[in-house]
């Protein structure tokens, strides 16, 4: 009897599951051909959530695991034009999304961080290479949102800022101001040659799902670093300029946000240790 009653569990769960389970599938085209190596996201605003694939080579993809409601979708692959659908409801099974190239400045933007810093020229590899390890590595050169000064005095100060360390070179730093004004500011754009987007994913890499959380208040916060609990269902993360933490819990999608004591300053790290304590420095 007791095991009757345990598999009746059992069955009505997986039921429960596949009833609430839905999916989202279709086919990205472009001039009427499938486009493969797309990634083909949807968004679940209420709960501040997306899920998105990978194309295959001819263009279709399906998204899994959704709950029954309504998705904003959203197809993007360097070199063509984003495209938003909204209102897709989970359970759609031929949702076609066609896409065109992407010209001009829609394409400049797409430029990536590695391809803007090449723009950036130095003396000698010993320099690009001091200015590489000390702050590309946790700064994007060169992209849009780098390129927003307008002032002089607006670039001076932050890459002043990003020198706050003294890592760099002495003679690095008397030029380093007007050297990336030369190559970033405002008509210079215009004079770089036209960005060449990378070959479209293929092979094991488009076979990965990715789920992501927006977390904070948009264009206000910024997170520095995160970690996930050993069990790998929270993921955790540290506010540097608000100071505090946030929680993810990747089954409910529920956050919670717990505010550092007073005196606490720059949150900045997250690790946890081999008894499952989480530490911030």
């Amino acid at each position: 009897m007791k095991q009757k009653i345990t598999l009746t569990l059992v069955a009505f769960a997986l039921s429960v599951y596949w009833v609430d389970s839905k999916e989202i599938r279709g086919k990205v085209t472009k001039g009427g051909k499938g486009v493969g190596g797309v990634f083909v996201s949807a968004h679940d605003t209420e709960n501040r959530k997306a899920t998105g694939v990978f194309t295959a080579a001819d263009g279709s993809y399906i998204i899994d695991d959704l709950r029954q409601k309504d998705y904003r979708v959203r197809a993007r692959q360097k070199g063509l034009n984003d495209v938003w659908l909204d209102d897709i409801t989970a359970g759609s099974k031929s949702v076609e999304i066609k896409m065109t190239n992407a010209t001009g400045w829609k394409l400049e933007r797409q430029r990536t961080a590695d391809s803007a810093f090449g723009r950036l020229k130095f003396d000698n590899t010993r320099d690009k290479l001091n200015f590489k390890m000390f702050c590309t590595y946790c700064h994007q050169i060169g992209t849009v949102g780098f390129r927003t000064p307008e002032q002089p005095v607006d670039w001076e100060t932050m890459i002043r800022r990003m020198n706050g360390f003294g890592a760099l070179y002495p003679h690095t730093k008397r030029t380093i101001v007007k050297r990336i004004m030369d190559t970033y500011k405002g008509e210079a754009v215009d004079k770089w040659p036209k960005y060449v987007p990378p070959p479209a994913p293929t092979g094991t890499v488009t076979k990965a799902k990715i789920t992501w959380w927006e977390m904070g208040k948009r264009y206000e916060s910024q997170y520095h670093d995160i970690d996930l609990s050993p069990d790998g269902r929270l993921i955790y993360a540290v506010n540097i300029t608000k100071g505090y933490m946030v929680t993810v819990d990747t089954k409910t999608d529920k956050q919670v946000y717990k505010k550092f004591p007073r005196g606490s300053h720059g949150p900045h790290s997250i690790e946890p240790d081999n008894d499952g304590h989480m530490w911030v420095t």
